[in-house]
């Protein structure tokens, strides 16, 4: 148990952040959504922090730490802790500013979704790396082709026109802006190796 806590330490250091949050977001602090989420029109550095650790209600935060875990959790054991830090760290980046320079004036946007699409985005840029630039990774191109295929569910949402089910527009600019992002980070990370 403790090797696996020692080995997943940045996956519940996120999750214990985003949820911890949350709680003081719906519990605690509720201006801290107009404060703290990323409006494209009043862009600061901690709003496109903050913003991906907002969510809009339970629903939407089950819905990104149930892609999160699982996805990050292998990630882990490919690439370890301070990759899956560096992947995140690029995505809210890539996402904030794409957020800042695309999204719809008069907007807010929230979520891990940019940083959840950022995981995708590295799988699938993983993926092609390995099948066409470096010597074959069996195990690995393997890893990324059945994570791809069971998240692509996922990878069609890019294409959404930006509705939910409960009639609230998504940002389909963090998703997007994450993706790319994580496909940045793919190419920067053999400098990490």
């Amino acid at each position: 148990m403790m090797i696996l806590l020692n080995s997943f330490w940045a996956v519940l250091a996120i999750v214990f952040l985003i949820l911890a949050t949350f709680l003081a977001q719906h519990y605690f602090c509720k201006s801290m959504t107009p404060e703290f989420g990323l409006q494209p029109q009043r862009p600061t550095f901690w709003s496109m922090l903050m913003s991906a650790m907002l969510h809009a209600d339970g629903k939407h935060l089950i819905g990104n730490l149930s892609i999160f875990i699982p996805i990050a959790a292998i990630l882990i054991a490919i690439w370890g802790n301070i990759h899956l830090l560096f992947i995140c760290a690029v995505a809210i980046a890539i996402a904030g500013m794409g957020i800042i320079v695309t999204g719809q004036r008069n907007s807010m946007h929230l979520g891990f979704s940019g940083v959840v699409f950022g995981l995708l985005g590295f799988l699938l840029a993983d993926c092609i790396r390995c099948l066409f630039w470096e010597p074959a990774i069996p195990p690995r191109v393997a890893i990324d082709i059945a994570l791809i295929l069971w998240y692509r569910r996922c990878y069609w949402s890019l294409l959404s026109t930006g509705r939910s089910s409960g009639g609230r527009r998504i940002s389909v600019e963090g998703h997007l802006f994450g993706f790319l992002g994580g496909m940045v980070a793919c190419v920067c990370s053999p400098t990490l190796m």
